[in-house]
């Protein structure tokens, strides 16, 4: 058994209503009498917890084409999505923007245990007029410090849980520079500011330098991608024990599409052959600093679906953390973030677990390939898979020697 922080070795695990009743040695159920299942061979681990997720992006090449097509169909999609992504086994999600307004009550039908979806944690978006993934919805745009604070009570109103504020461009944006900061260092702490008297913590979409240190000078709780960490970059990050989401699983499949000609718009397809390799430099060394990471995959960007989320660990442990670090970054980490109760196998908590074969501490392929897993509860109930559910999966990933990062 991994509990979320360390493997538990001959223990069992009993769940009743669905809640973690007790996690100890085998030897004190001896004579329990009620239904078991029989793991031998497989690891018990919490459900994993995904920090950044998209669920009305369809990981279409050009999503910003994707999103405009057909916005009625968005609420479909975002449970869609949900139910998609559970099934390959993440149990929490946080989604960092374009939530259609139903997504309000699906996350309160997914805290109360209903739904086939995972535990919900909802973010609003903000970016300035223009800026990054003003194109996710409606009502997101933003420029000036009282406008910003504006928005943030705007968001706070609807019943958003977390703010999220695109402080640099983006890849996936036309005519965006990701290294430019788009808001000013006034606009940032109004925004950051606003939501702290509001009780809501805020994650920045930051690629560039100047951005991230922006928002962690701000108080920002997470830096979403992270791409360019220069050493005073990092060691702010560090000081101030701000958690990078790092995203690699996006950053793949985006290195893997412009690499292949598969169909991502050429202005995304410069970004991607410029800062890619920067990305996984900055997690390498975000990680040898000992800073803190909690799983995030961006899922629905462009050959990123829905429900291969678990591949983030993979990526995690081939860019340089330990099989341990990424298990934890996807579980008690993540759940600490998230001020979630799941993340941990230990009584009183949610009966939320993955079954894998094998041992993920030996291999982290036993999580990141869901081929390998072997059942999936929420709230102590089995979640079904289908038989289209484990596709062939996407092509193995391969060095790309783009531009050498520089800091």
């Amino acid at each position: 058994m991994f509990d979320g922080e360390q493997r538990l070795e001959r223990h069992d695990v009993l769940i009743a209503n669905g809640t973690i009743v007790s996690c100890a040695p085998a030897a004190e159920f001896q004579g329990y009498e009620g239904a078991r299942l029989d793991l031998r061979g497989h690891t018990v681990m919490p459900g994993l917890i995904d920090c950044h997720v998209h669920l009305v992006m369809t990981g279409a090449a050009d999503v910003v084409a994707a999103l405009r097509a057909d916005p009625s169909k968005q609420a479909a999609r975002f449970e869609k999505h949900a139910e998609e992504t559970l099934r390959g086994g993440v149990t929490t999600l946080r989604d960092l923007g374009g939530a259609p307004a139903h997504a309000f009550a699906l996350r309160e039908r997914s805290r109360a245990g209903e739904g086939r979806g995972p535990t919900l944690h909802l973010a609003g978006f903000i970016t300035r007029p223009g800026g990054h993934g003003h194109w996710l919805a409606s009502n997101v745009e933003a420029g000036g410090v009282d406008a910003c604070r504006a928005r943030v009570r705007d968001h706070v109103r609807l019943g958003f849980d977390w703010i999220k504020i695109a402080v640099s461009g983006g890849v996936l944006t036309p005519n965006s520079d990701p290294r430019e900061a788009t808001y000013s260092t006034d606009e940032i702490q109004a925004l950051i500011g606003e939501a702290a008297r509001l009780d809501r913590p805020v994650a920045a979409h930051a690629l560039g330098a100047t951005a991230i240190l922006r928002a962690v000078d701000s108080g920002v709780r997470t830096i979403e991608h992270g791409t360019e960490l220069t050493d005073e970059a990092l060691e702010a990050m560090i000081a101030r024990n701000v958690a990078l989401v790092p995203t690699l699983l996006a950053n793949d499949r985006l290195m893997h599409a412009a690499q292949r000609n598969l169909g991502l718009p050429q202005h995304a397809v410069e970004k991607v052959q410029r800062f890619g390799a920067m990305r996984r430099e900055s997690f390498r060394r975000f990680v040898r600093a000992g800073g803190t990471i909690a799983m995030g995959t961006d899922a629905g960007t462009p050959f990123n679906p829905h429900g291969n989320n678990a591949r983030e660990l993979e990526l995690m442990v081939q860019e340089g953390a330990t099989p341990l670090q990424a298990l934890r970054a996807a579980t008690s980490v993540a759940a600490e973030l998230l001020g979630s109760r799941a993340g941990r196998i230990a009584a009183g908590r949610p009966a939320d677990l993955l079954v894998v074969r094998g041992d993920p501490l030996a291999d982290v392929t036993c999580v990141s390939d869901r081929r390998r897993h072997a059942f999936v509860f929420k709230r102590g109930a089995q979640v079904p898979q289908r038989t289209d559910d484990i596709a062939a999966e996407p092509p193995t990933p391969h060095p790309i020697h783009d531009q050498a990062p520089s800091f």
